[in-house]
Parts: structure tokens; sequence; C-alpha cells
């Protein structure tokens, strides 16, 4: 319902910024999504289309597996469209050189999870804020992990949440 309206709103400002003549509809309802992890090998990773949506379920789903086993509290996440498409922009963002995201959205929605999932995907470490009262208690918890990671110049998939503020 949601992208119903998006898409209302969309072609509003397209047809009053644009002019089109005649009936405007999107090229396509599948999702354009590119990634590098189809291949678990990071060394051999190729940044790809990824058309096949239940191939691209089924290799999350493996991730989660994996990752799982190995989690201090297992991930209950459901790979629908958008939680596909969320992660794939999340992966992206993080392969990039200083590459940093902003997630935001209402507290339970998976934000966190996949973020500890990409992590895993992404073979780096998460680093996770703890929770503090003070600006100078969050300054230092950043120094600190800037600090442990920065000499080692190792990848890290930091996570800040409102929870921390």
């Amino acid at each position: 319902q949601d992208k119903g309206v998006f898409m209302d709103l969309l072609e509003v400002v397209v047809r009053s910024d644009v002019q089109l003549a005649g009936e405007w509809t999107p090229k396509s309802d599948t999702p354009v999504r590119y990634g590098d992890f189809v291949r678990h090998d990071h060394e051999t990773r190729l940044y790809e289309p990824l058309r096949d949506e239940k191939k691209i379920k089924k290799l999350l789903e493996d991730y989660l597996a994996e990752y799982d086993p190995y989690a201090t509290t297992p991930l209950r996440l459901v790979f629908f469209t958008e939680a596909v498409d969320h992660m794939c922009r999340i992966l992206r963002a993080c392969r990039l050189p200083r590459g940093h995201m902003l997630l935001v959205g209402p507290t339970g929605t998976g934000k966190k999870s996949l973020c500890c999932l990409a992590s895993a995907v992404l073979g780096v470490e998460r680093e996770q804020i703890r929770n503090g009262e003070t600006q100078h208690w969050f300054r230092d918890s950043v120094k600190d992990i800037m600090r442990r990671i920065g000499g080692k110049r190792k990848a890290v998939l930091m996570v800040v949440t409102d929870e921390n503020f």
C-alpha cells in the first residue's frame, strides 16, 4: 500500500516536472540489485547484477544459517523483498572505501539484525557501542574502538543505535 502511494506521488512529480504526454508507468516491478556476495570466497567476489530473487533469498538464508550457530543471540530474519533490497544496499555501502550508512526506522524493524548479518557476509568484525549516559562516554567509546581497530587497518562494521542516546 505504501509503495502504491509512493508511485502515485512519483507520477505527479514526474508529470509536473517533466511534462510527459500519455500514460506513465515504471519500467518494471522487478528491483534492480547489484552485489558481490554471491561467491562465499572473499577473494574472488565480483560486483554483478542480482536478477534471480529466489536465488538471492536462498543465498542470504544460507549466510544466516552459517552465522547463527556462532551468534550469542540467533537472528530471526525474514527476507521479504524490501529486506533483501536493504541488505544489498548495506553490503554495497560497507564495501566502499570508508563506506558508511545511516539506517533510520522504528525500533524492532531489523536494522541492527541486518547489520549483524552484513558483518558476517562481509567477513568483518562488528563493533557495537555500549549504552551510556553522557556525550563524553560516547566519545570515549568511539575512541576506544578506533584505537583497537585503527592500527590494524581492518574493516569493521560499527553499530550505533538510538539506545545509545
